[in-house]
């Protein structure tokens, strides 16, 4: 099992700090919100039965601009589920189900168009992956967490003027 590291943490949360300290004196301009998307898990099905690799993923998000242009976001995530099951010589059929979660952080880029916005954004997640199996000789579980570098592109569109 992988996992981020006391000085890792720190040193994350130390360039946090150092970038909202660069930004001007003004006061934020705070947003929150949900996305939805599909989660596509890119993973091997060769010799599988059955294979479902696809799931809705959610975003619960929540940020502030400090300018127009420059801003932080933070976030929690869930990736959904894959699930397989196959036929093992000697071992019969084994089911397997796996699910990844996480927290990031990320600066945000935004370029306003008229009614919309362009935005990049590019952090660090805290990512905690778990595989369950099912085989006649009995259960398991493994779980690994890691730091992984994050990056997005995205847009937005303006329905109302004020809301």
């Amino acid at each position: 099992m992988t996992s981020p590291t006391t000085p890792t943490l720190l040193a994350t949360l130390a360039l946090a700090a150092t970038l909202a300290g660069a930004l001007p004196a003004r006061a934020a301009e705070p947003y929150a919100g949900i996305a939805l998307g599909r989660a596509d898990h890119r993973l091997d099905t060769t010799g599988a039965r059955a294979a479902d690799t696809r799931d809705t993923g959610v975003k619960l998000f929540a940020g502030a601009m400090w300018t127009p242009h420059l801003g932080l976001e933070a976030a929690l995530f869930s990736l959904g589920e894959a699930s397989g099951r196959a036929a093992l010589d000697g071992l019969g059929e084994v089911d397997v189900r796996g699910r990844a979660r996480g927290a990031s952080l990320v600066g945000v880029a935004a370029l306003p168009l008229g009614r919309g916005t362009l935005f990049a954004t590019a952090g660090l997640a805290w990512v905690r992956s778990t595989v369950d199996a099912r085989t006649p000789l009995g259960d398991g579980r493994s779980t690994e967490s890691s730091l992984q570098p994050t990056a997005g592109l995205g847009a937005t569109l303006d329905l109302t003027p004020q809301w």
